[in-house]
């Protein structure tokens, strides 16, 4: 059973995702940053990029420079106004495999060490020599 014929040719398409790429910019960061916008822009959906990536090298290399460039404009984003910090950590999550980490691991012991308070009533400051 055949399927229908790829729209995958190799310098065409990559000569599309490097246009995207030299057209990414800090102020149209927006416009390019996920898979889904290069899908669209190449006509195709989103698993059909991902199945091109693993059916051929050069696109996958293009995709990772495609996403070396995102992520070096998104950290740029970090100091816009137009990046509000709970949507640049979702990013972060999403595009940099960041996540939320909280250590629960316990000894068992408290650590604490008992505090030593000297005071004395005169207001001079205590004799260190005793």
């Amino acid at each position: 059973m055949a399927g229908r014929p790829t729209k995958y040719q190799k310098a065409k398409t990559i000569r599309k995702v490097e246009t995207l790429i030299s057209a990414m910019t800090a102020e149209r960061f927006f416009d390019f940053c996920s898979v889904d916008h290069i899908a669209y822009a190449l006509g195709v959906c989103r698993d059909t990029i991902y199945e091109w990536q693993a059916n051929h090298p050069e696109f996958s290399d293009i995709i990772k420079a495609w996403e070396a460039k995102r992520n070096v404009l998104f950290f740029k984003l970090v100091v816009s106004p137009q990046v509000k910090p709970a949507l640049w950590i979702w990013l972060s999550k999403q595009w940099l495999g960041m996540k939320d980490y909280i250590d629960t691991a316990h000894s068992g012991e408290l650590g604490i060490k008992p505090l030593q308070i000297i005071v004395t009533t005169d207001g001079n400051k205590p004799d260190s020599s005793a």
